[in-house]
């Protein structure tokens, strides 16, 4: 009872604070635990160096040959914890809460099965003016729209459960594996538990790079699109559901006329240190409308 794996996917991240952190709450709560580190083949100047964590007990360190992506990372560690309680955790992230460990070990005493424990970011705007486009995103979208969607940075799950859930081959890169999983979890009647047990999203990435990303989500998502029903696939992801109105009143084509002309624009402001939510979701109605045009014309 109580036995837990922390299971913590790392590409291109010092994770060495987090583990520290997450490793004295353990201690503490006296539980048998696991911390198993998973690098996807990060940079040879962030690879993981196993003499750092000769210190701690129960920690297990494992290598990807090649960069696998988040999905198979996280099939991949998964298969690898020895306990039935999965605890999984971004890199990127910091423990807020002293009782944050105690909090997920309680609730996976009554043996629920998939417990959301949310994230939340830096009240400050950051210092570094080309993370603001992600730090802005993070604090007006994902903290307070998505409450009740599912989100893998952290997140409570039974080992049975989570083997179960299919690899979804088609994704490339970044993005919207959540909504895959979330999208399972409910068409299995897996109930998500949504707790107050947040982690602080310190990996914040620059505006260009934030923007690259959330671009290769919306691939990801026309992917998505071809294999989930698409009224499910709308509840679960907002950009979706105005992509089928748009669809449903014949408003793609004027959705590209306004690509063409304002999209140069848009990005301007989105680089900018005040950039516009709404500019954004234009922008990535905008791309995915794009996306998916191309995609028909390649036949995919």
């Amino acid at each position: 009872m109580g036995a837990i794996s922390i299971l913590i996917p790392v590409y291109n991240y010092d994770v060495i604070p987090l583990v520290k952190s997450i490793y004295m709450k353990l201690k503490s709560n006296q539980h048998p635990f696991e911390i198993i580190l998973l690098d996807d083949f990060s940079d040879k100047e962030y690879k993981i160096n196993e003499a750092d964590f000769v210190e701690f007990e129960n920690v297990k360190i494992y290598f990807n040959e090649q960069n696998l992506g988040r999905e198979l990372s996280r099939k991949k560690i998964a298969s690898l914890a020895t306990f039935d309680n999965l605890l999984f955790l971004d890199c990127d992230s910091i423990i807020v809460s002293e009782q944050f460990i105690k909090n997920y070990i309680d609730i996976a005493e009554k043996y629920t099965a998939v417990v959301v424990g949310g994230t939340v970011y830096e009240p400050q705007i950051p210092v570094n003016k080309l993370k603001i486009l992600h730090w802005k995103y993070g604090t007006q979208r994902e903290t307070t729209k998505n409450k009740h969607a599912f989100k893998a940075n952290n997140f409570l799950i039974k080992k049975n459960i989570f083997n179960a859930i299919p690899s979804f081959e088609h994704f490339k890169g970044y993005g919207h594996e959540d909504t895959y999983w979330g999208i399972w979890f409910e068409k299995n009647n897996h109930a998500l538990q949504i707790i107050n047990n947040p982690v602080l999203h310190e990996g914040l990435e620059n505006n260009i790079v934030f923007i690259d990303k959330s671009k290769q989500a919306l691939v990801n998502l026309h992917l998505l699109s071809k294999s989930v029903d698409s009224f499910v696939l709308a509840r679960h992801v907002q950009l979706f559901k105005y992509y089928e109105i748009f669809s449903r009143l014949k408003l793609i084509g004027v959705c590209m006329f306004i690509g063409k002309v304002f999209e140069k624009n848009i990005l301007k402001n989105l680089l900018s240190s005040n950039p516009s939510m709404i500019y954004f979701n234009i922008f990535k109605l905008i791309n995915f409308c794009k996306i998916v045009q191309a995609g028909y014309k390649k036949g995919l």
